[in-house]
């Protein structure tokens, strides 16, 4: 992810966590999985969005739903 290839520095400069500073009057929810190449993709970022966003104070709700157990309802963790 992304699917195209990019350098580095095009990736930073489009990065959300570049701009995390500009989200204060949003509202924020985070969600990651663990299943999928996708969702591990995505993980690590997440995460170091929601520190950012903590880190400004900024109100954000993050749910680390792992396999999809802690969901239910059939879900299997993957981006689906």
């Amino acid at each position: 992810y992304p699917s195209d290839s990019i350098s580095s520095n095009e990736w930073f400069a489009q990065s959300t966590t570049t701009h995390a500073a500009v989200l204060h009057d949003v509202s924020v929810a985070l969600y990651t999985g663990n299943v999928g190449s996708l969702e591990v993709a995505l993980r690590d970022s997440s995460y170091r969005l929601r520190d950012l966003l903590t880190l400004f104070s900024f109100p954000v709700y993050f749910m680390d739903y792992g396999d999809g157990q802690l969901i239910g309802y059939g879900c299997d963790g993957n981006h689906d």
